[in-house]
Formats: structure tokens, sequence, C-alpha cells
């Protein structure tokens, strides 16, 4: 009855012991639930990699997709998500315009892998799928933002009606958007050190930037600056498994 230590070993007991793929799928189902109950969705993907690359994508298994496709991002095997992503859909954009976790996880897959916005010859549009987000009407536009400040530190452009809807929105002060105040020095020490290549100084300070928290938009604007530092300087990697793990409950929960 409670989601605790015991019963997730029972589940995972029963993971491994499944005999055919349809419990085993069902299991590792309801054990990435009770993992998002904790909040331990990364641990459970590493410990249940094995039984889910076991499994393989096929019609009985459709109500699972989306379920194994973040397992298996989170454990790191990209191009075995990839076939439980794509499995099954031939128009990826129409799927994505009717199904917005479809559409969310497209784009959390993106800040992994930009590649993904080329499949199988089908030239994606990554503004299509962010319009498709905007317009749910769930969406956290504090979350988007940050999102939109994720994609575009990592080198995307975003449309300007992307913008646009923060300056519009009466539910976002305009307080939030005096973003640069005892750090202004710090930004331009650091625009100084990736124009003369100081990789120690930009890393330090992109860092630095990253862990600041004090106020929403302030946090996004040195947010963004310290994403943008990293990927400027050529620590890309990193950038790209920072900007998963802030996106990840918007995007995936």
């Amino acid at each position: 009855k409670e989601n605790n230590t015991k019963l997730r070993a029972v589940t995972f007991k029963q993971i491994i012991s499944a005999v055919s793929t349809t419990d085993r799928a069902k299991n590792i189902m309801k054990l990435w639930k009770l993992a998002e109950d904790k909040n331990i969705q990364k641990a459970i993907s590493l410990i249940t990699k094995n039984s889910m690359m076991s499994l393989s994508p096929n019609p009985t298994l459709n109500w699972f997709n989306l379920t194994a496709a973040k397992v298996l991002i989170l454990s790191d095997e990209m191009e075995a998500a990839k076939k439980w992503i794509f499995f099954g859909t031939s128009d990826i954009e129409e799927r994505a315009s009717i199904d917005v976790n479809f559409c969310r996880l497209l784009i959390f897959t993106c800040l992994y892998d930009s590649n993904i916005l080329d499949h199988e010859n089908q030239n994606l549009d990554l503004n299509f799928f962010l319009k498709v987000l905007k317009n749910d009407l769930n969406i956290n536009e504090k979350d988007f933002l940050r999102l939109i400040l994720t994609l575009n530190a990592l080198g995307r452009d975003i449309p300007i009606e992307m913008w646009e809807i923060f300056f519009t929105n009466e539910t976002i002060s305009s307080e939030y958007f005096k973003f640069i105040r005892n750090d202004t020095s710090n930004y331009f020490m650091l625009d100084n050190a990736i124009s003369n290549n100081n990789i120690a100084e930009a890393a330090l300070l992109s860092i630095s930037f990253l862990q600041n928290e004090i106020g929403l938009y302030k946090e996004m604007f040195s947010f963004y600056k310290g994403l943008k530092g990293l990927n400027s300087i050529g620590l890309e990697s990193y950038a790209r498994s920072y900007a998963m793990e802030e996106n990840f409950y918007f995007l995936l929960k």
C-alpha cells in the first residue's frame, strides 16, 4: 500500500523473473510510476536498463513505447530509445500535434541529441513542436520560458512569437524581467573569457551562474548565460546533460 523500498524491490524482482515480454513491460512501467512518485527515475532507469534492452518494440507493446523511451534515454541508450519513440509512426509531426506527451518527448530527446530532427530523411522542425507545446492548455509558462532559454543557449534559433507570449501575459509580472542586477560585471567577464578562449575562467563563471537561485527570472538569465557559456567553450556534452536535468520534469513527468 505504500511506495517504499520493499515494494520497489519486489517489483524489480518481478521484472527480472517475468517470462513473457508483456509481463516484463508491465512491471517496468509499474516501477517507473513508483519512481516518479519518489523522483528517482534516473536510478530506476539504470537498474532496469538490462531488462529494458531485452525488449523490442512491437504492436502488442504500443502502450509502453513512451515509458520505454524515457527509461532508455535516462540510461544513456539513445539509439535504442529512438526505436521505441518512432515505432509505428509514419507522420511524426501529425502525431506530435495530437499527442502532447509524444511532442514533449521529442523535444527532450532533442536536448540530448539534436540529430533526432533528421530521422529517416524527414527534416523535422523543432519550432513546430514548440508551437504545439505552447498551445497546450496545461502548459506552465515559466517552465516553457526555461525550455526556450535552454534551446537558445544550445544554439537553437527561437521564433519571435515564442518570446512575445511572456510580455503579453499579465500573469507574469514585469518585475521578473529585470534580469541583470548584481551580476552585470560577471556577465561581461564571461563574454570576455569566451572571446579570449580562456576555458578555465569561462567554465568557472558558467558554473557559478548555473548555481544562482536568487529569484526565478534572475536565475533564468543566469541559467541561460551559464549554459550558453559551457556550450560556447566546447563543453557541449556537459551543457546538454545539465539542460536535460533542468527540463526533465517539465517535459517528461
